[in-house]
């Protein structure tokens, strides 16, 4: 009689199966953690590098914009009508000036004298260059103020005024004032002026306008006077920016330079 064995093959491969699948079901989830987790830590370091790259690229724009805003200011000082001036000079050729415009620029009530302070070197210089020429000053019936200044402009060379331009640019004196006057009415007066002198009275380089809101208003008004009668700006030859001024002082009355020069202080900081 005989017997067939018995089949333990397939029980064996079913078990073997099973933990074959378990195994690799194991191995996929342990593959996807790691392979979640590699890629988590890359895109952290993709972000730290972003990060980096961009604190880099900030950096180096901060500093380009900073090169070129010395350059600028560099350019702007070598540009400037006082560069290699000497302030100490300027300062000790000044001692003579403070007698009529004060210690600290800021002009003097007394003998109508404005204040400094505040004004471009460009303006001082032009105007102590006309002093000591004649453009001003040369006639003291017509402009006792600047007759008195003609003098003591002929004693300084081109070096004197600039360093002593250079000196007035370091005073912060403030002007005072002696005249009332209606701002308001100054104010819609004032329209014109501001395309030479600037809405705020800072005046114009490009216009080589002098500055404004540090300008006494009696002395404001004196020379709106002088260039409406002829004193001042009267030959565009000798002084071209005044010859400007001329016609516009002339469609002004004494009230409407007063109502300006009232105008003009509320536009000082």
């Amino acid at each position: 009689m005989s017997s067939k064995p018995k089949n333990t093959g397939g029980p064996l491969v079913i078990t073997f199966s099973f933990v074959l699948i378990g195994m690799l079901a194991f191995g996929f989830t342990g593959l996807a953690k790691t392979a979640k987790d590699s890629y988590a830590k890359n895109q952290s370091e993709i972000t730290r590098l972003q990060d980096a790259q961009k604190l880099e690229l900030q950096s180096r724009s901060e500093k380009a914009k900073a090169a070129i805003a010395q350059k600028a200011e560099l350019k702007a000082q070598a540009a400037s009508p006082v560069a290699g001036a000497n302030v100490e000079i300027g300062k000790a050729k000044y001692m003579l000036c403070a007698t009529c415009h004060g210690p600290n620029g800021e002009g003097m009530t007394a003998l109508k004298s404005p204040a400094l302070a505040g004004q471009s070197a460009e303006y001082i210089i032009r105007q102590l260059q006309y002093f000591k020429h004649g453009v001003r000053g040369a006639d003291p019936a017509k402009d006792m103020q600047g007759s008195m200044m003609a003098p003591m402009a002929k004693m300084l060379s081109d070096d004197d005024m600039t360093n002593v331009a250079a000196y007035i640019g370091t005073l912060t004196g403030k002007a005072q004032h002696t005249l009332t006057g209606d701002a308001n009415a100054g104010k819609a007066k004032y329209m014109l002026c501001a395309t030479c002198h600037g809405p705020n009275g800072e005046g114009m380089p490009a216009m080589k306008s002098p500055g404004l809101t540090n300008l006494p208003d009696y002395y404001i008004v004196s020379q709106l006077q002088n260039f409406k009668h002829g004193v001042r700006g009267a030959d565009p030859a000798k002084d071209m920016q005044g010859s400007m001024m001329a016609p516009m002082a002339k469609m002004l009355s004494e009230e409407d330079m007063k109502n300006l020069a009232a105008y003009i202080k509320t536009l000082a900081k």
